[in-house]
């Protein structure tokens, strides 16, 4: 339904970040038939494109305005901060799931995979399958609140709000989550350092080219 929404225009005009998480999603299926038997292949390439464009509608048809969007980014600090102490307590009691424990007696709950520790701290991997994707929810949630809770003002204003992704990211001790932070953050301090130069991203681009 959502789709046969989107091609009829009822989701917003289609704009290019569609046509590019489509090429994206072609592109996944292209690289799946050519490297596996298509018996394999239809089936990752089936939930991947729900997982990746479903996705990416649902976001569509629910946020339709700067309000809605607002919304949503203070819906993604409550469910971190309510996260963030769970995943400090897993991390420094060597694994004790306390969420799964609370939650285990009327909900499914993922097994603790009990990945091996860093620095001295278990990885907390939270209500998810893996740190990994505990660590990457918080590093997506990063800008989003750094930018709504500045309210288009100094990002100091955001820093605050956007502390508690970070912190829940570092409890997953994911590498890739890290550079996903560093690199926003990077980014921010491109923009405001070259806040007055309307072809700032355009020099960057022509720097990383």
């Amino acid at each position: 339904p959502l789709f046969m929404q989107w091609m009829s225009g009822k989701l917003g005009p289609k704009t290019m970040a569609d046509k590019l998480l489509l090429g994206f999603c072609g592109w996944l299926a292209v690289a799946m038939l050519a490297n596996h038997p298509i018996s394999r292949a239809w089936t990752f390439i089936g939930f991947s494109v729900m997982e990746a464009f479903g996705a990416y509608l649902i976001g569509r048809a629910m946020i339709r305005g700067p309000e809605s969007f607002r919304f949503y980014a203070r819906c993604l600090f409550g469910v971190l901060l309510f996260l963030l102490p769970f995943a400090v307590f897993e991390s420094i009691s060597g694994g004790r799931m306390l969420l799964s424990e609370l939650v285990s007696p009327v909900l499914s709950t993922h097994p603790n995979i009990n990945q091996p520790p860093r620095w001295g701290l278990h990885r907390a991997q939270g209500p998810l399958e893996h740190p990994i994707m505990l660590g990457m929810f918080a590093a997506m949630s990063f800008s989003v609140i750094l930018h709504v809770f500045a309210g288009g003002k100094s990002l100091m204003k955001g820093a605050p709000f956007a502390a508690i992704p970070v912190m829940v990211m570092f409890f997953s001790l994911s590498m890739g989550a890290y550079v996903g932070v560093a690199g926003q953050i990077g980014l921010a301090v491109w923009a405001w350092m070259f806040r007055n130069d309307k072809n700032r991203w355009k020099n960057l681009f022509i720097i990383f080219s």
